[in-house]
């Protein structure tokens, strides 16, 4: 079981950013994080004064030059100046993803409260879903294969939930459920063949 869990880490455990209709892909691996960028814009300077829009466009660009202090001031200032708009939700989010994995030390339990707000405003946000599965895989594994679950049910056959799948799956396997497991693997694969690899991986 325990080599189970190492392979949800080590093999996905990408934690995904909004970018306005992009996504950045965040993939972790044991005890270090490459950024993979889809789409990633310029950046310009952080401000803290304008419409929740405005902050929230300055966050990203202050996230994405790397300054963590103004994008998270940015975030804030959204979710104080528009507290139930889905920008700051979007907030929230992007929140979320700094403690995650941009800053250093990690600081989860803040994450996990950020993507919990998150989801309050908008429960379908399944990349928030995804990264607190993330998250709560060691500590709640319940809720871990619960969030994933409805990630997958969003979107069952798109390339998109396929980490999803993935995690899924090993999570079920560490928890007995092999068959079960190896089949979300296996749609998984079915749905990006880059995945094929943790196919066999899993039925070892």
């Amino acid at each position: 079981m325990g080599s189970a869990r190492t392979t949800i880490k080590a093999t996905v455990s990408g934690v995904r950013s909004w970018r306005g209709g992009s996504r950045v892909l965040f993939a972790a691996t044991l005890g270090a994080v490459a950024l993979v960028c889809t789409a990633c814009g310029g950046s310009s300077p952080s401000a803290t004064a304008g419409t929740p829009a405005q902050l929230l466009s300055a966050g990203l660009a202050a996230q994405r030059s790397g300054n963590y202090t103004a994008a998270a001031a940015d975030y804030k200032a959204v979710v104080s100046a528009a507290p139930t708009s889905s920008d700051a939700c979007y907030a929230y989010y992007d929140l979320g993803v700094i403690n995650q994995v941009d800053v250093s030390p990690a600081n989860p339990a803040a994450a996990e409260s950020y993507y919990r707000k998150c989801l309050a405003l908008n429960p379908n946000f399944s990349d928030a879903l995804y990264n607190l599965a993330i998250i709560l895989t060691k500590s709640d594994p319940a809720q871990a294969e619960s969030d994933y679950s409805q990630v997958v049910a969003l979107a069952p056959t798109s390339v998109a939930s396929a980490p999803a799948y993935v995690n899924l799956g090993f999570l079920l396997i560490a928890q007995g459920e092999k068959a079960q497991g190896i089949k979300d693997i296996q749609l998984a694969a079915s749905l990006n063949p880059a995945f094929l690899k943790d196919v066999a991986a899993a039925e070892k």
